[in-house]
């Protein structure tokens, strides 16, 4: 090209641009350039399914928390005579006293 551009040079053109049509490429060149598209393929695809293995990891966290949150209220709320069967109960009596308003 370089030759080319040189020789219409002097003769008073001057080339801006070509369009090259039907351009053959040495088998090993063309193997080159695919195997590196596909390696960048591969990694686009790793990276996206890194970023969602990511997501699922925070998500899980998440969840996690408030599981663990809920079992600290439900504990708070459990007291060692609940977990016995002696929680604090009202009165028998104050039971009767009770019915017998109503009644």
């Amino acid at each position: 090209m370089i030759n080319s551009t040189t020789q219409l040079g002097q003769r008073g053109l001057l080339v801006e641009n070509v369009l090259l049509r039907d351009i053959q490429l040495p088998a090993t060149l063309k193997a080159s350039i695919e195997s590196k598209q596909q390696a960048e393929q591969e990694a686009l695809a790793m990276n996206f399914r890194l970023q969602k293995e990511k997501q699922e990891a925070e998500r899980k966290r998440i969840e996690a928390g408030g599981i663990r949150d809920f079992q600290q209220i439900v504990a708070q709320g459990i007291s060692p005579q609940l977990l016995s069967g002696r929680e604090s109960r009202p009165p028998r009596t104050w039971l009767r006293v009770s019915i017998r308003k109503w009644l």
